[in-house]
């Protein structure tokens, strides 16, 4: 097979343009190794320079037609504009192996692979099946970004993704399944591997279906409550719940993992759970009541997380949904006193590094006290380091 391509034209490293057309036709074809159809390009009139040096460079781009080009000139060409001008020339696709030689490149095998795959499993869906398809997925996509699998081989996780798209196909609202499920159920168990590949998924899928995992809150009711005291920390969550503070009296104690608490989704019955504290004595009625459907009866509402922007961070997206909530300031105040007296740790180092200034939030103790403070110190308190006894 080499022997019947081509020697490489000695004139060639010095065609600069020359060289740049027919890396082009080989990136066109690499790209989509599955194409029927050859990679054209119509020249314009400044495509090469319009001089002597020109002129030999059209010349020696037509000594290499027919055996590796196919170059068809412009019927609408004047003699004001240079010969190539409007000339299409391409690339037959049986020769994209002279362009990777002369050039030392290397053909994506796994990208071949993978368009082979697809094209064998699109082979064999039905009318129906093929119909779906074209309306759901962008195969155009699919077969330009193959996934790949540690130890599978690229057959293998074709049929894997195309076992994905006919359940979506087929999925009705009441059978939809979770990513985590979808990936442990057609990627060998795995329910983690989809995770990283969410931006793959919504560009393969037109409409990629599948059920969102819940919000999970925890909260502590006591018998009587009138306010309700968000925390960013499960340690400080457990030790309040035990603490018997009088600072916490009538007041409902809620956590979720930070990122969980700025969810936009937390007070949608359909996308948080709430879970009760089995030392909750209180009437859970009254209060998911007013969670869920924002019932007249109202509480204040106050956040309590770390001293540094994160935890500002969390508190302000918390207001998209809680509107009236502000910062709980026995806890501030005493993490802003730890930091004061010289007990803070960086927020330009370690794992506090490149959080992000939240901006205003519109809480007035968050705007002109707290936020002040950190930029100014840049310093940061965790609130598992406070002693319930300095809170007042």
């Amino acid at each position: 097979m080499i022997a019947q391509i081509p020697p490489k034209p000695p004139w060639l490293e010095d065609e600069k343009e020359i060289c740049k057309l027919l890396l082009w036709f080989w990136q066109k074809i690499d790209k989509l190794p599955g194409r029927r159809l050859s990679p054209t390009r119509k020249l314009s009139s400044d495509y090469f320079k319009q001089s002597e040096a020109g002129d030999r460079s059209w010349y020696l781009l037509n000594s290499l037609c027919p055996d590796v080009l196919d170059i068809r000139p412009s019927t609408s060409h004047n003699h004001f504009q240079p010969e190539w001008s409007g000339s299409r020339v391409s690339l037959p696709l049986s020769n994209h192996s002279i362009i990777q030689c002369w050039f030392g490149l290397e053909i994506n095998e796994n990208l071949v692979n993978w368009q082979s795959a697809v094209t064998d499993c699109i082979g064999r869906l039905s009318v129906k099946e093929l119909s779906e398809l074209g309306a759901r997925v962008n195969c155009q996509f699919m077969e330009k970004n193959p996934l790949r699998y540690s130890g599978k081989d690229t057959g293998e996780v074709v049929l894997a993704v195309f076992r994905l798209i006919q359940q979506n196909l087929q999925s009705n609202t009441s059978g939809l399944l979770s990513l985590r499920e979808m990936s442990a159920r057609y990627f060998w168990g795995d329910s983690k591997f989809l995770d990283s590949k969410m931006e793959w998924l919504k560009s393969v899928f037109f409409d990629f279906q599948y059920i969102t995992r819940k919000v999970e809150v925890s909260f502590y009711l006591p018998r009587q409550f009138k306010r309700v005291l968000f925390i960013e920390n499960l340690d400080t969550y457990h030790q309040l719940i035990t603490s018997q503070l009088p600072l916490v009296e009538e007041t409902v104690l809620v956590y979720a993992a930070g990122f969980k608490l700025s969810a936009s989704r937390i007070r949608n019955h359909d996308s948080a759970m709430l879970f009760q504290s089995v030392d909750s004595v209180g009437p859970v009625n009254i209060f998911k009541d007013w969670w869920f459907n924002a019932e007249e009866t109202t509480f204040s509402v106050y956040f309590w997380g770390d001293f540094d922007f994160s935890g500002i961070g969390i508190f302000k997206a918390l207001r998209h949904c809680f509107p009236d909530i502000k910062l709980w300031e026995p806890g501030y105040n005493a993490m802003l006193r730890q930091v004061n007296a010289g007990f803070g740790h960086s927020l330009t180092k370690g794992k506090k590094k490149g959080q992000i200034d939240p901006g205003e939030t519109g809480c007035h103790y968050a705007d002109e006290i707290i936020l002040p403070e950190l930029r100014l110190q840049m310093l940061a308190y965790d609130q598992e380091g406070i002693d319930f006894n300095h809170l007042v």
